[in-house]
């Protein structure tokens, strides 16, 4: 499932009650449990603990505002969900993904481009600050 060919609408991006796991953003159906991609390409991972529902909510309003379509436009959205982080997680795709990347706040943002990762922003402050940039990278990437 790809989840970056259609943007993102103006309501309806926001964090539900999840089970563990990763979830790929659909306009139409909105968050699908589904696997990660084994190479990301346009990717942007958004690394959540499960009661850190109002720091997602926070975080996704902040990017839908600033990026203005081009988020589901040029990158794959993908939601990855832990109870805390990789030490605390039955779902073995998140847990391996929070491990990979090495998460130790939440929220997290780990964005490919080009099948590089070429930001990562940790914790609500860091992520804030870092916010014009990231959309600006995000906005020239070119959907694959």
């Amino acid at each position: 499932m790809t989840a970056g060919s259609t943007i993102l609408a103006s309501t309806g991006l926001a964090c539900p009650e999840h089970n563990e796991g990763v979830f790929a953003y659909d306009p139409q159906r909105g968050w699908i449990r589904t696997s990660p991609p084994e190479k990301p390409e346009n990717t942007l991972f958004i690394f959540i603990n499960i009661f850190c529902r109002h720091a997602c909510n926070e975080l996704l309003n902040r990017l839908r505002e600033k990026a203005r379509g081009s988020l589901g436009r040029n990158v794959e959205i993908y939601l990855v969900v832990c109870t805390r982080f990789h030490k605390v997680c039955s779902d073995a795709a998140a847990e391996s993904l929070f491990h990979t990347h090495d998460i130790i706040a939440s929220p997290a943002i780990v964005l490919y481009l080009g099948g590089r990762q070429v930001v990562k922003l940790q914790g609500s402050l860091r992520i804030e600050r870092e916010l014009d940039k990231l959309v600006s990278m995000i906005s020239l990437a070119r959907a694959h």
